[in-house]
């Protein structure tokens, strides 16, 4: 009883203390003590330290953790954890389960960045475990069986640091939401949603959802959906993992949107493709399937393997339809179209004792732009042996090759027998400039690797080819080597214009002995094979190699004759030289001789000789240079090499038109050093004249170099005259001292000439300094002639200049100036420096400007005033004689008072205005306001051409926004196109000769008006003023402009309005031919209808509509009307024949203009056609006669038009001549000889007065014999 109470109390303490332990759990000290605990243990386990705010709920139902974070020894955050919730449910534990009712996270940030010694944050922050490996390992089986309902990730980040890579994110944002059940032999984890998104670069997947099953034997995914914005995966899989190969996979991607890969990708990479994929086990053996499709592109590979050991049997096939690696690189230049198959078949997975073979065939491909007609490839392996066969074929030639070796991993035995043919290297390798046409066999056969116990032979022969424009006859390369020994049997290649022969032998690391002759027949082809300039020659070298390669032996002769390259020739060279070089120590002799030297134009040497002797790398030589009687140049050099390049020049003696110049002192020395070059004694002298250089030159380090020019007469140096088109004399005398860095250089320099002649032109002396320091640029400048100083300028900038970088303006705090000054300079002095007859200038020259510059605003002040100026260009019909400018400038402004140029009778052209000037360095002109007006002024006037114009115009705005408007008014213009078409070559007569006349005449008028657009394109394209330039300008030809040639005289008339809104302008309008004439073939047509339509557009191509009419008798005397209609553009004019108002087809066009009938009557008799050209040959005289009068008269009258008119003979023709009394008033007088048809009676002549009221409306008066009247015309375009 005693002992019950006893147990009674113990049990009832026992619950009492649990009790308690149980009512201590739930209370904050408990709480407190467990959050110590943890973060005391999680410390000791790692570097650094664990801190929780606050820690809430039991150890029996679950806890909450508020603000959890980790840091690591250096105080940098690693985790941080807002929130966490954790409840279970200990009751399960009796049958061994853990049941995790939810785990929710809010707000988990980790925090990854690489040290400086590129580990990973978190990898330091855990400590290693130390215990001894060899410890028996615990058991990993787990003891209790895991079921979690829920776990709850949100609002996650982790932040990344790599800085030395773009492709890590720099953050991860996820969200996720799992369930699983874990024991001792499975895992059930089924992923419920996941998203996450990256940022820098960025990723985004907007779910993913799963159920994952794992065990020892067994991985099962069921049911994956992945989406990304663009991408979506749906797959299952099923792997036993003893036995891998009876797995399952499907999966397919519908599509996958590779572009969103591309910021992890260093390759660019585009495409949506379908991809497909399918591995299921049948036949004992693992089948796969793999499909990928996007457009016309497929690609599948197929096929099987039974084992993943030594005896696996396998085979695939891979198929290609219309694949495109350009379009998955999005590369446009990488375009190919790959159709065809590949076959893949072997036994056993080891290198050694492996067999398989490879069949493929590829057809009607292409790869990279490049047509590919056939690739077929078979590779067979069986143990030790392997054979290869190729064959392509292609636009860039066709390949074939068969190999065979045998003992691959021990001493092989191998064979290689190919041809090329047709093979273009260029298009190969993508080189444009590369053009080959090779042909050539190849055949190689050895055994053994190591060179040093391998024998080997190889036979090189190529058949006629050709690289660029090198022809290759025939090429041959024989060689063999033997365990170290080589031979080179033959060396060979011949072509039409050089021949190599070559033959060599010795060992790999010891001696070797080659001999070789080139024979130089013919360079021409080699010209293009280098890509070089025009390179022409014949010659030969010869020569010797032999030794080791540290002692080598060389021999070498050459002889070239006529040799040239660009603008260098060579009438002939020969040379000599014996070398060797031992332990780089170089010893030898050489010599030179060259004869007739011509470099371009303005350099002749006769003769060159040299002699050279090398010992212990110091060369000494004696050169000789003679240039015709005039020049011969005797020196001595020497030079060596240790720290620096010394070259030291003596026994200098050069005698040059009439002067001998020589050394001052005994030696010059030249010292080249790596960042500089010094100058000691560098003086020559010629009686009094004298060029001394003496210094250092450096390029980083401190200057001191010095220039002198003393007394240097220009009429000794002949060579000027071919720079500048008069003789020139006088004496010249100056310096230049550099002193400084090369960082700031202090430059002075002076520079004189005193009696100077340019040809006819003299002036008393010519003065420039120019002072340098402290970025301060100085400058003075003075011309004095006859005692007079006519040209004054002074500058002072701020110019940054440095020998170590770029020369530039710069802003500068103090005042800056330039300044130019003249004082009644007579201009007609200049006159005698123009070398054209005809041309004079002149008038009388006042300027004085000045531009200060401070703080980088630009202050202008100054007058501008030429008086009485002339200007003639009697080539051109330029005849100015009186012009007047005067222009004054005030701070910013620039005002145009006046620039009056009088021309032609009473004609004058005026300009008045304003602008602003550039008030800094950036700025431009702007606000400019100027004013155009000209009256009757004749700008040209000459046989080729004459203008005269009205004119009123205006130009506003900014350089670089200029705005014109206004227009002008043709009075009086001309213009003779034979000067620009008598360089045109005569076409072949396959061409109908009418239709060839013609297209020839109308292209001829084409070229012109191209290339004067070419022209002004070149001119214009680099002017910022006229690309900028926009607004409408009108041209008014109202009547009395002509075209006029040998073949044609025509007048024109019309309205043109130019407008400019873009970099070209664009011309609308018409043009009228008013009337004139065209000669075609020696016929005349009269002009009875034509209109030129211009519609604007970037090129000037207007629309025509031109009627011509040919009168004429034909064989049988009766009067025909041959009619030529053009239409169509200019650029493409389409031409139509009638005769007597009925379609004619141009051979019959061209039969009755040359023999005056129809073709298909040419052939009727011998004595018809002889008759003909009688006829023909009559009339071509009388064309050639009435051509030459026309011209004559034309000249000597003044007359506008003459046009002489007739058949086949003087008794029906007629003359006519055409005059403008005023603009507006026409008159006509033809003189006739032929018999009216009416009355039969003879009328004299025809008399036509037209007077224009209005564009459109004029008045007509004719008298012809007896017969008079007036005519109101109106003419209207249709």
């Amino acid at each position: 009883m005693k002992k019950r109470k006893i147990a009674f109390i113990s049990c009832c303490l026992i619950l009492f203390l649990i009790g308690i332990l149980l009512l201590y759990t739930q209370s904050n000290s408990f709480r407190n003590n467990l959050k110590r605990t943890i973060e005391l243990y999680a410390s000791q386990a790692i570097h650094g330290s664990l801190n929780i705010a606050s820690l809430e709920g039991n150890i029996f139902s679950g806890i909450e953790l508020h603000k959890l974070e980790v840091k690591d020894s250096m105080n940098n955050r690693v985790i941080y954890l807002h929130y966490l919730k954790a409840e279970w449910n200990l009751k399960t534990l009796i049958h061994k389960t853990l049941l995790l009712k939810a785990i929710e996270i809010d707000s988990l940030n980790l925090y990854i960045f690489e040290d400086e010694d590129h580990s990973i944050s978190i990898q330091n922050l855990i400590k290693q475990n130390n215990k001894d490996k060899d410890e028996d390992k615990p058991d990993k089986s787990l003891p209790l069986n895991i079921d979690l309902r829920k776990f709850e990730l949100e609002r996650s980040t982790v932040f990344l640091n790599f800085p030395d890579s773009t492709k890590i994110p720099k953050t991860i944002a996820f969200n996720g939401r799992i369930s699983a059940k874990i024991s001792s032999d499975s895992s059930n984890i089924k992923l419920q949603s996941f998203n996450f998104k990256c940022e820098n670069p960025n990723f985004e997947v907007l779910s993913l959802t799963t159920d994952i099953l794992f065990s020892p034997t067994l991985f099962k995914l069921d049911n994956l959906e992945l989406k990304t914005p663009k991408s979506s995966l749906s797959a299952n899989a099923e792997i036993p993992l003893n036995t891998i190969l009876e797995g399952k996979i499907d999966a397919r991607f519908s599509p996958i949107a590779l572009e969103e890969f591309q910021p992890f990708i260093d390759q660019k990479i585009q495409g949506a493709p379908e991809i497909k994929l399918n591995i299921h086990n049948e036949n004992q053996a693992s089948n796969f399937d793999i499909r990928i499709k996007e457009q016309s592109q497929n690609i599948s590979l197929t096929g099987s393997i039974t084992s993943l050991n030594r005896n696996a049997s396998y085979q695939a096939q891979l198929n290609s339809k219309q694949f495109n690696l350009g379009h998955w690189l999005a590369n446009n230049n990488l375009q190919t179209n790959i159709n065809g198959q590949l076959f893949v078949k072997g036994q056993n997975l080891s290198p050694k004792d492996s067999r398989f073979t490879i069949q493929s065939q590829f057809k009607g491909s292409q790869m990279d732009r490049y047509p590919l007609d056939s690739m077929n490839l078979s590779v067979n392996k069986q143990g030790d042996s392997l054979s290869v066969q190729t064959n392509v074929s292609s636009l860039f030639g066709q390949f074939n090759m068969k190999a065979k070796v045998i003992n691959l991993f021990d001493r092989m035995t191998y064979q290689l027998s190919s041809d090329l043919q047709r093979v273009d290297m260029g298009r190969i390798i993508q080189q444009k400039k590369l053009h080959t046409n090779i042909n050539a066999h190849i055949n190689l056969k050895g055994v053994g690797r190591e060179p040093q116990k391998m024998e080997s032979q190889l036979a090189l022969k190529i058949a006629p080819s050709r690289i660029n424009g090198f022809k290759i006859n025939e090429a041959e390369l024989l060689g063999h080597i033997s365990q170290g020994n080589y031979n080179i049997d033959t060396l060979l290649l011949k072509s039409n214009d050089i021949d190599i022969e070559a033959d060599g032998k010795g060992n790999i690391n010891n001696k070797h002995r080659w001999l070789y002759k080139i024979q130089l027949k013919s360079l021409n082809s080699l010209s293009s094979f280098v890509r070089l300039p025009d390179i022409n020659g014949t010659g030969q070298i010869e020569g010797k190699i032999s030794g080791k390669q540290d002692s080598l032996l060389l021999y070498s002769k050459l002889h070239l004759s006529k040799f040239h390259y660009d603008t260098l020739k060579l009438e002939s060279l020969s040379g000599e030289a014996h070398l060797s070089l031992i332990n780089e120590i170089l010893n030898g002799s050489s010599d030179l001789e060259i004869d007739e030297i011509e470099v371009g134009k303005n350099l002749a040497i006769s003769h060159f000789k040299s002699e050279q002797t090398i010992k212990n790398n110091v060369l000494n030589g004696v050169y000789k240079i003679q240039s015709g009687d005039s020049i011969e140049l005797n020196t001595h050099l020497r030079v060596s090499k240790k720290d620096s390049i010394l070259v030291q020049v003596s026994q200098f003696s050069l005698n040059a038109f009439s002067q001998h110049w020589k050394n001052e002192k005994d030696t010059a020395q030249f010292i080249f050093k790596p960042h500089e070059l010094k100058f000691t004694d560098v003086n020559f002298v010629s009686k009094d004249q004298y060029i001394r250089l003496n210094g250092t030159y450096s390029f980083k380090g401190e200057e001191d170099l010095k220039l002198e020019l003393t007394n240097i007469q220009l009429a000794h140096i002949p060579e000027l005259n071919r720079l500048i088109p008069y003789p020139l004399s006088g004496e010249i005398n100056g310096n230049l001292i550099l002193k400084g860095n090369a960082s700031e250089p202090e430059i002075t320099s002076k520079l004189s000439l005193v009696k100077g002649h340019f040809g006819t032109f003299s002036l008393d002396s010519l003065y420039f300094k120019f002072d340098y320091k402290k970025e301060q640029l100085k400058h003075e400048g003075i011309l004095i002639r006859n005692n007079t100083t006519l040209l004054k300028t002074e500058a002072y900038l701020p110019v940054h200049l440095s020998l170590k970088d770029s020369i530039y303006l710069i802003s500068a705090e103090k005042e800056n100036y330039l300044r130019l000054k003249t004082t009644d300079l007579d201009l007609s002095q200049f006159t005698e420096l123009i070398t054209d007859e005809g041309q004079k200038m002149g008038g009388k020259l006042n300027t004085e400007i000045e531009a200060k510059i401070e703080h980088n605003k630009i202050d202008f002040k100054g007058d501008f005033n030429l008086s009485e100026g002339l200007f003639k260009m009697q080539k051109h019909g330029i005849n100015y004689e009186k012009i007047n400018l005067s222009f004054s400038l005030n701070k910013d402004e620039m005002n145009l008072d006046s620039l009056y140029i009088a021309s032609g009778d009473k004609g004058y052209l005026s300009i008045k205005g304003k602008a602003k000037l550039p008030k800094n360095m950036r700025d431009v002109i702007h606000d400019i306001n100027l004013h155009l007006e000209a009256n009757n002024f004749t700008a040209l006037k000459s046989y080729y051409t004459q203008l005269t114009f009205n004119a009123d115009a205006q130009l506003k705005g900014s350089i670089k926004k200029p705005i014109i408007s206004g227009g002008l008014t043709l009075v009086r213009s001309k213009i003779n196109i034979d000067p620009f078409i008598e360089d045109s070559s005569v076409k072949s007569l396959d061409t109908p000769l009418l239709i060839a006349a013609l297209e020839e005449d109308a292209k001829m008028k084409l070229k012109a008006d191209s290339s004067k657009k070419t022209v002004d394109s070149l001119i214009l394209i680099h002017n910022l003023f006229f690309k900028n330039l926009r607004g409408e300008f009108n041209i008014d030809i109202p009547k009395n402009t002509w075209v006029i040639g040998t073949n044609m005289q025509l007048e024109l008339s019309g309205l043109i309005k130019m407008i400019k809104t873009k970099d070209e302008p664009q011309f609308f309008g018409n043009i009228t031919l008013v009337r004139g004439s065209v000669e075609i073939s020696g016929r005349r047509f009269k002009i009875s209808k034509g209109d030129i339509d211009l519609r604007g557009g970037s090129e000037i191509d207007p629309n025509i509509d031109i009627v011509m009419n040919y009168k004429f008798r034909d064989v049988n005397r009766n009067s025909k009307l041959l009619e030529l209609k053009i239409s169509g553009t200019l650029k493409n004019p389409t031409f139509a024949f009638s005769l007597n108002n009925e379609y004619l087809e141009e051979k019959d066009a061209i039969a009755y203009l040359l023999f005056g009938k129809k073709m298909d009557e040419l052939a009727s008799s011998e004595q018809g056609q002889i008759s003909s050209q009688n006829n023909q040959a009559k009339s071509l005289i009388y064309s050639q006669v009435s051509n030459l009068f026309q011209k004559l008269i034309a000249k000597n009258l003044g007359l506008d038009t003459i046009e002489i008119s007739g058949e086949d003979n003087w008794e029906t023709g007629a003359v006519t001549f055409g005059k403008y009394i005023t603009n507006d008033l026409y008159m006509s007088y033809s003189q006739l000889f032929s018999i009216d048809s009416e009355n039969k009676q003879l009328v004299p002549y025809r008399l036509i007065i037209e007077y224009h009221i209005i564009r459109s409306l004029l008045l007509q008066a004719s008298n012809e014999g007896s017969k008079s009247g007036f005519d109101l015309l109106w003419k209207i375009k249709l």
